[in-house]
């Protein structure tokens, strides 16, 4: 019973028309029939050329997208965006909330560990490659971007910096909100990520259960963990 009432809370807020078209769109049909994606009303679809992957045993509305949970967001007026033009591959259960922008480019991958969750407005730019571990939760207002999007060099030298590089961020992770990570980022296993940080290097030689802040990132915590 308990499972019913939470898929009907779910159903609630789905766009039907669009849920429908996502699914049958993206996955074959022995998959897109049991209808894993659920679509938000206020999601535009700019572009779900894909693929899309999913990982492991598939269920009814295991992928939300554009769900509304915080109640200071405006659902109305804060529309989410796919554009997806790359692999995108889910490994289990996941929610991208409100107001949330995905863009995948041509050749780039990005893959979402299972029991992801993020509140809303979630800014996901991937030129290259995004790994997000298993049980991750992402606050509201938070950038991942693997790209600067413009090349820059070394004067001296004459050197060209890489525009993008990969981003990990490993399982058990909690960042908080106005956070950004940037290219060559990545974390290690129950990393608490404070508020308004920026992350733009490797931090996966730091113990497991710290807390990372500060513009750039460092640690300030140890034996911390979200309970």
């Amino acid at each position: 019973m308990a499972s019913i009432f939470q898929l009907l809370k779910k159903i609630k807020r789905v766009n039907f028309f669009k849920t429908i078209y996502f699914n049958y769109k993206v996955l074959p049909i022995n998959k897109a029939i049991k209808f894993p994606f659920f679509i938000c009303y206020n999601t535009k679809l700019l572009s779900i050329k894909g693929p899309f992957l999913i990982k492991g045993e598939i269920t009814t509305g295991m992928i939300i997208i554009g769900n509304h949970v915080v109640g200071i967001y405006d659902r109305k007026n804060q529309r989410t965006l796919i554009k997806v033009n790359s692999l995108v591959e889910f490994q289990g259960k996941a929610q991208i909330g409100s107001g949330s922008r995905i863009s995948v480019e041509q050749n780039a991958k990005l893959t979402i560990g299972k029991n992801f969750h993020n509140t809303a407005d979630i800014k996901i730019v991937c030129a290259n490659n995004i790994t997000i571990g298993e049980n991750v939760t992402v606050s509201w207002n938070v950038i991942i971007m693997d790209t600067d999007w413009h090349q820059t060099m070394n004067v001296n030298t004459g050197l060209k910096n890489p525009v993008s590089r990969p981003i990990r961020i490993s399982s058990n992770n909690w960042i908080g909100f106005n956070c950004i990570i940037l290219k060559g980022t990545e974390t290690n296993d129950y990393c608490i990520v404070s508020s308004n940080s920026l992350l733009n290097k490797k931090y996966n030689n730091l113990p497991v259960n710290s807390i990372i802040a500060g513009s750039p990132a460092k640690l300030v915590k140890e034996n911390i963990r979200r309970c």
